[in-house]
């Protein structure tokens, strides 16, 4: 908005902001496009709940100023946006904007350092004056016009009626609506099949003019045509302070004195959305008593576990985003031990047998998720399967083009009791027994 005034008051994101911004196409008459603007911090606390909406066929503007007291983490946002940013071998451009409020940046962008090492990405980088609306500011909504109408999205095929089903529900001054009504919307326009009505709402959903969970039994009828409704609802429990206070822990009172203004319907829905099969924020820990796994203790608390002759298995990646053991977390809530759990770790108990599950560092800069099970031999690989299961679940549901190895450690009689045990790639392993059918020699011999 060329004649937006900046709030010099407001010195941070807290939350998100969206808004619609609506332009010509630069090469075509008579066409408008939509874009959807979703700001928001970049604070540690926030960066789990970045997954909801980091998405591929978008623009990313990461946008750093010289008045910072730290650096922008910029590696960081690379390596998510480059995780996050691919659909199809397409990666999404990154404009890196640098707001110029004082002469130099304290802290630069080695633009030559990411170039090289992400030669795939369309990297532009911009230096503005956003208090002194200049050439260079008109010229940052050019550059932007440009690349978003050369996303492949733009031009990718869609349900015939989608635009106008869209146009519709944005006319609609409520926060969400059920199935019926939508479905009614559809057949105004001619959609009366309920799989092309699931279509269109899925595809309005990728795209982001609505939130619509249809896989989920209590929110297939709950139809958000607000998306900032939903995000504010769930921000406005993340930020409350008793939540990070109580180390994640809040209850139904907390929830009903937040979310006051919402019907008792909306607040259901609104709790649903925040659990396992959706955002994974939060499970319940007792009746009427939640906690979010994200907020737990840094510390790990004091427990038992024999690791001798346990089972261990590992995630082994070049690159970990932030969230994968808090969903984890969650996904694995009825099978906790005793409630222990802290930010990087968990302990459960399945049977007779017991699972220790750790994100750690190896010495050369892997991340890794450590699973290590004690118990009966058989029940354990069970306990193990489940636990394999959840991870990919999330891998596939929130970073769909993650990077990983699974490991498994070797079960020398010196492995099994050491400290350093030696681990194989599992399908490189697998695949070289069933070809040679011989022993591998590990490191301890």
């Amino acid at each position: 908005d060329d004649d937006y005034e900046l709030d010099k008051a407001k010195t941070t994101t807290l939350g998100i902001d969206v808004k619609p911004w609506i332009f010509s196409h630069p090469h075509e008459i008579n066409r408008k496009l939509t874009v959807n603007i979703w700001d928001f911090g970049g604070q540690q606390i926030q960066y789990m709940t970045h997954q909801f909406f980091l998405s591929p066929d978008s623009i990313y503007l990461l946008v750093t100023a010289n008045d910072r007291k730290e650096s922008t983490n910029f590696d960081y946002w690379f390596k998510i946006i480059n995780l996050l940013g691919e659909n199809k071998g397409k990666f999404s451009p990154v404009i890196v904007i640098k707001n110029r409020k004082h002469n130099t940046f304290k802290f630069d962008f080695d633009e030559a350092y990411y170039r090289k090492f992400y030669p795939h990405l369309k990297i532009e980088v911009r230096e503005i004056d956003l208090a002194n609306k200049r050439y260079d500011f008109k010229a940052l909504k050019e550059l932007l016009v440009v690349l978003i109408a050369e996303l492949p999205i733009i031009n990718s095929e869609r349900p015939a009626k989608w635009e106008l089903i869209r146009d519709k529900l944005s006319k609609i001054d409520k926060n969400h609506i059920n199935f019926e009504r939508f479905k009614k919307i559809c057949e105004q326009y001619n959609v009366t099949n309920e799989n092309s009505q699931m279509l269109i709402s899925s595809s309005l959903h990728v795209i982001g003019s609505i939130l619509h969970f249809s896989k989920d039994r209590i929110l297939r009828d709950f139809i958000i045509i607000n998306p900032q409704w939903a995000v504010d609802s769930v921000y406005s429990v993340l930020s409350m302070e008793k939540i990070e206070t109580n180390n994640g822990r809040f209850n139904i009172a907390d929830l009903d004195t937040i979310w006051s203004k919402y019907s008792f319907d909306e607040r259901n829905k609104l709790l649903a959305l925040m659990k396992k099969d959706n955002f994974e924020i939060c499970f319940e820990l007792k009746k009427d008593n939640f906690i979010a796994p994200q907020f737990l203790q840094n510390k790990q608390p004091k427990y038992t576990f024999n690791d001798k002759n346990s089972l261990k298995f590992r995630f082994q990646y070049t690159f970990m985003p932030k969230g994968i053991i808090s969903r984890l977390i969650v996904r694995l809530n009825e099978f906790i031990d005793n409630e222990l759990m802290w930010q990087r770790g968990v302990i459960v108990k399945n049977d007779s047998c017991r699972a220790r599950i750790v994100e750690m560092e190896s010495r050369d800069g892997l991340k890794i998720i450590e699973i290590s099970i004690n118990g009966d031999e058989l029940k354990r690989k069970y306990l193990l399967h489940t636990i394999i299961k959840d991870i990919k679940v999330i891998h596939e549901r929130w970073f769909k083009n993650i990077k990983y190895n699974e490991m498994i450690q070797c079960n020398c009689e010196i492995c099994k009791s050491s400290e350093t045990p030696t681990y194989f790639k599992y399908d490189t392993l697998t695949q070289y027994i069933k070809e040679r059918e011989k022993f591998i020699k590990c490191e301890n011999g």
